[in-house]
């Protein structure tokens, strides 16, 4: 169970689910044009209240941090995902560890249990088959099941020179307000928030 040193709520769960499309928490799946308080209208509670239970999750280390994941349709990639079941599962974090290691590796989730759940993305199924070969042999591993596709969304257009030049600011500072980021790439706030 998570400790936020505040308990649980069912505040938490509605405001997990509202940062995600869909109300489905998936790997990434976070709705990135929410803010505060556009969670807390959709919830019909105080921006206030939001507001505070983020900082609780942060200052618990339930979210470390925050980070920009592009689509990875845009460079050629698809996605796979597999069960791993570990052989000790006490020592997942060091598992988790060893797993990050593997090129193309985006993203875990952990189950109660000896399971755990892993994304990486890849240019060819070939690839990715390796890639899961290589998490079959780390240390710590019992199991792999087999690979299962996911398809990123569709990009309707690719990225431009701006686009990536937006990309590689919120990578580095991905809890900056659009008017920062917008100021770093030299654009306007009204481009940035388009864009």
């Amino acid at each position: 169970m998570i400790d936020l040193g505040i308990g649980i709520d069912p505040i938490d769960v509605d405001i997990l689910r509202e940062m995600f499309r869909g109300r489905k928490v998936t790997v990434a799946g976070i709705d990135p044009r929410l803010n505060v308080s556009r969670i807390a209208k959709r919830l019909h509670t105080s921006r206030a209240r939001v507001a505070y239970r983020l900082r609780r999750w942060s200052e618990t280390g339930f979210v470390r941090r925050y980070d920009v994941w592009p689509n990875p349709a845009l460079f050629g990639l698809r996605g796979w995902g597999v069960n791993v079941r570990s052989t000790r599962r006490l020592q997942k974090p060091e598992l988790f560890r060893r797993i990050g290691l593997v090129d193309g590796v985006v993203g875990a989730q952990e189950f109660v249990g000896d399971w755990s759940a892993v994304q990486l993305v890849a240019p060819d199924e070939g690839t990715a088959r390796r890639r899961f070969r290589l998490l079959q042999g780390i240390e710590g591993v019992a199991e792999v099941t087999d690979p299962q596709p996911w398809t990123p969304l569709e990009p309707k257009r690719p990225l431009s020179p701006l686009d990536l030049r937006i990309l590689r600011a919120l990578r580095k500072a991905p809890r900056a307000s659009l008017s920062e980021i917008a100021r770093s790439v030299g654009v306007s706030s009204r481009t940035m928030t388009s864009r």
